[in-house]
């Protein structure tokens, strides 16, 4: 059995369908026509911080891509292969992801006597922080700082031992 050729171009043709942004991930979502003419799809999703790059096969069409940072513009491209493995799409996108939200009171008791520095984590660029200091349970506020984080890294918090019952606390 033969078949006429119809003259229909069976090329794929994808589109860029959707993102949806959190915290530390972002959701791609495209759609396809003719995805047995596909071999795979090259996700490549770049920022200043960092660069990653997903493979999947011709039946997907969707990619969480997560261990993204927070805050943090990214540079989003989909690259789709036919079966000879020729590109022939090429979508590119940016998007962002959130910020990790208002931490309006975050409590931590260290209780470690012996402790000399804390390391804060999951700070956000450019934000306002105000870092207070209590004893022992005590209501009486012992040290105050406000800061901006420059970056979105760690920062340590140093406390050194004066005299016995009093402790000063350093944010470097």
């Amino acid at each position: 059995m033969r078949f006429a050729d119809s003259g229909e171009s069976t090329e794929p043709d994808v589109q860029l369908v959707s993102t949806t942004p959190s915290t530390e991930s972002i959701s791609l979502f495209w759609l396809s026509t003719n995805p047995f003419c596909i071999s795979t799809y090259e996700i490549e999703v770049k920022s200043k911080e960092n660069q990653f790059q997903w493979t999947l096969t011709n039946d997907k069409y969707y990619l969480l891509m997560d261990n993204l940072f927070p805050c943090s513009v990214y540079n989003i491209q989909l690259k789709t292969f036919d079966v000879d493995k020729n590109l022939i799409g090429n979508e590119t996108l940016v998007d962002s992801t959130k910020y990790l939200g208002e931490h309006c009171e975050w409590v931590y008791n260290l209780t470690d006597v012996t402790a000399n520095k804390y390391i804060l984590t999951d700070l956000q660029g450019c934000e306002t922080y105000d870092f207070q200091i209590y004893i022992n349970s005590e209501t009486n506020l012992k040290g105050r700082s406000t800061f901006i984080s420059g970056e979105q890294v760690p920062g340590p918090v140093s406390l050194q031992e004066v005299t016995p019952g009093e402790t000063t606390v350093t944010i470097k």
